[in-house]
């Protein structure tokens, strides 16, 4: 397959996602059709191919050269395979994958018994499709493994002796990160081109999602622990249950969560001893404890059990090592399929040419990684790392949704949504500017006045901010509202149906407010494509470029009077070395930009910023959470520790889009640096006002006041109502502090 080819396929498979934003409105705050495919920088195709385009786009498939497949299958005529290292529940249907395809390209296939043992001392044996398909209920490997290394001159000459003596054109291992160590190593100088496929219970291999035998083994270690509470039931015991995983806690934390256990141990975490500490220190007995401790957790299952003795003497305490019985078992049907889909993966692999790599699934795709990338162990993520603080109580961060605040009313301009509120706090006093929405998704804002936080003391019955002006004729929108010295700022989205600009305008009382006009970059696609091209290429997030060219596939390029869309224009409350200082949002990330005048922001002063972006970059997508895109949400907070800042992040689901509310620490006096991040978010939709609305699974802050050490966060719900959610503003702060 050619580049040419694949860049058209590309053009067409991104015509398709985009074909949504046709007629886009401006309550869209992200396209509605960006691939689901589209996660952390990287696009992935259905089609099979690896291609860099402009020097932009990763696109990761499963190929990496043309190739003439016809040339490669006549240099394959036989296929060994081996099973080195430990076991793995689903290896047998690997070999079955193994054996069919290759079957079906008129290629033999032999089986390496004992591992390198095997491969050094020549002890091979033919397989079929029929032999292999009646061993693929059995766990473990039929072709049986050993632990001889193959990691000196003379056992590696044998071995490629037994290769070519035995014509064998290729190598496939199935096996953990032992096995891909020594892989890497003898295929520096091995002329035999070397596949691997990932079979380890412990799940902890680099370029896949998941490992041969894991379910097995997560499914094996909560069956057992099942029957352990049952005893633990009968006795009221704490019991401490020691599962494999060696230094990953992916077995850890899919078993005890799946048995509901009381505390989870892993070797990413550096807290969850002291929090088991914590609660076994109150236990009292009255219903069993279930600890579930993975086997490379630094402490240890011994001192582990000494230290809860210690807190707390008076338990009845058993400790108890699953140990290899998680290796055992016939495979699950998950695993079977997962075998099978790489076996076959693998030959296809050789057939088009690669080697010295593991063909591994992400997001339910095959995909290729080379095995010095494999080496390093992947441990556990900070989705999972995120369940654990919610499950116990890691993260001190209680958030109270105090409901809904404003509804849609049968008043015109504001029948369809009432949301995303600005707020300005004058003591107890609260202002609301709230986006009024009304049929045809036309937006004002709307006024609302609180005494207290949650209290509604006055609302008007017509807008009191309108579409006074061309460039915002179909709304006004999104307001956040700061004080500067003796001048209030409001900052907005102005839409005029097409173009999506920040805005701003000025009050002296909060009653009547001057428009300054459009704040945000004047410059159309053209320019903004050549200034992004000016920027520090190897800083900048390809995802600039994927939304730009999302946007230019639909003609929005084509046309020098469509703007580039910037929103969610945020001003910090106070000048920073006599500079206002602005956030906004150029997707996909937040920038920052500094100014002494309004009048300075000119087209020539945008486009020499723009043409060095990656300066100005504060937050680009980071966490699974967010990982479309984030943009500013309240004016930020000027504490002790740095500026609060409470921003949203978008990540895609199978559901759809979803929303999450976020928390970042900037520096005081260089609010451009990160000082620290909450890892996962700081509220999500749950409540059925955030769940369904115009725009589903949405939670967007906009605004925030502070009583006592309260934090109250105003926030647009499902796109429809205005909400409040509730935290202490110290507990969030003291668990920022934790990450840096």
């Amino acid at each position: 397959m050619s580049q040419s080819i694949l860049i058209e396929a590309f053009l067409i498979h991104l015509h398709k996602t985009a074909s949504a934003l046709k007629g886009l409105a401006s309550r869209d705050e992200h396209p509605t059709s960006i691939p689901t495919d589209c996660l952390h920088g990287r696009m992935l195709f259905r089609s099979e191919g690896r291609v860099r385009i402009a020097g932009i786009f990763d696109c990761v498939c499963f190929f990496s050269q043309p190739f003439n497949i016809e040339t490669v299958a006549k240099k394959l005529r036989h296929i060994g395979v081996i099973t080195p290292g430990d076991d793995s529940p689903g290896m047998n249907a690997a070999i079955y994958g193994i054996c069919k395809a290759a079957s079906s390209n008129q290629m033999k296939v032999s089986g390496v018994k004992k591992g390198f043992h095997g491969l050094v001392h020549g002890e091979l044996t033919p397989l079929t499709p029929e032999y292999a398909q009646k061993r693929i209920h059995m766990g473990g490997t039929f072709l049986k493994t050993s632990m001889l290394e193959i990691d000196d001159e003379s056992t590696r000459e044998k071995a490629l002796k037994v290769m070519k003596e035995n014509e064998i054109d290729a190598l496939i291992a199935i096996g953990g990160i032992g096995t891909f160590e020594k892989l890497a190593s003898y295929a520096q100088w091995c002329p035999i081109p070397i596949v691997g496929i990932p079979g380890t219970i412990d799940n902890d291999l680099e370029g896949t999602d998941f490992t041969i035998g894991f379910d097995t083994a997560v499914n094996t270690a909560v069956q057992n622990i099942d029957k352990i509470r049952d005893t633990a039931e009968s006795h009221n015991r704490v019991f401490i249950v020691e599962v494999m995983g060696s230094d990953s806690g992916y077995l850890s934390i899919h078993s005890g969560l799946g048995v509901g256990a009381d505390s989870i141990l892993i070797p990413e975490s550096k807290e969850d001893l002291s929090l088991l500490i914590n609660k076994i220190a109150k236990y009292d007995s009255d219903e069993p404890f279930i600890v579930v401790v993975s086997e490379g957790d630094e402490i240890g299952l011994e001192p582990v059990a000494a230290k809860i003795k210690e807190v707390n003497p008076g338990i009845d305490l058993r400790v108890t090592k699953l140990g290899h019985v998680q290796r055992g078992g016939s495979p699950s049907a998950r695993d079977r399929m997962l075998g099978i889909r790489l076996g076959v993966g693998a030959v296809k692999g050789l057939l088009r040419g690669k080697k010295n790599g593991m063909i591994g699934l992400k997001y339910n795709q095959h995909s290729w990684t080379t095995f010095d990338k494999i080496v390093k162990q992947r441990r556990v993520n900070e989705e999972l790392e995120g369940l654990l603080k919610l499950f116990f109580d890691g993260s001190i961060l209680e958030v109270v949704k105090e409901g809904i605040l404003l509804s849609p009313s049968k008043l015109t301009f504001e029948n369809n949504g009432v949301l995303n509120p600005g707020v300005y706090q004058d003591g107890d006093d609260i202002h609301i500017f709230y986006r009024a929405v009304e049929d045809g998704n036309f937006s004002t804002i709307g006024y609302a006045k609180m005494n207290g936080p949650t209290h509604v003391v006055e609302r008007h019955n017509r807008p009191l901010i309108g579409r006074d002006f061309e460039y915002e004729k179909h709304g006004v929108e999104d307001a956040r509202v700061v004080k500067i010295e003796e001048t209030y700022y409001m900052t907005y989205t102005a839409y005029d149906g097409v173009n999506a600009m920040g805005a701003l305008a000025i009050s002296k009382d909060l009653k009547h407010w001057e428009k300054k006009g459009i704040i945000t970059p004047p410059v159309n696609y053209k320019e903004y494509k050549y200034n992004l091209e000016c920027c520090n290429q190897q800083l900048l997030n390809p995802k600039y470029h994927y939304y730009y060219y999302l946007f230019s596939d639909i003609g929005m390029m084509d046309n020098d009077r469509i703007l580039v869309r910037d929103k969610d224009i945020v001003l910090f409350p106070r000048k920073i070395d006599g500079k206002f200082v602005m956030l906004h949002r150029l997707w996909p990330g937040i920038q920052i930009v500094k100014f002494d005048n309004w009048e300075d922001l000119t087209k020539d002063f945008w486009t020499a910023y723009l043409r060095d972006l990656t300066s100005h970059i504060v937050l680009d997508p980071l966490y699974g959470f967010e990982v479309n895109y984030v943009g500013a949400g309240c004016p930020p907070i000027e504490t002790e520790d740095g500026w609060l800042i409470i921003y949203h992040g978008v990540c895609e689901t199978t559901i759809g889009k979803t929303y999450h509310a976020a928390a970042a620490l900037l520096d005081r006096h260089k609010p451009e640096q990160v000082i620290a991040r909450l890892r996962q978010p700081l509220f999500s939709p749950t409540e059925k006002w955030e769940l369904e609305g115009v725009v589903n699974y949405v939670v967007f802050p906009t605004g925030s006041a502070i009583f006592g050490k309260e934090l109250y966060i105003f926030y647009g719900a499902a796109d429809k109502h205005t909400a409040i959610a509730r935290l202490n503003i110290n507990d969030l702060l003291k668990e920022l502090r934790k990450q840096i």
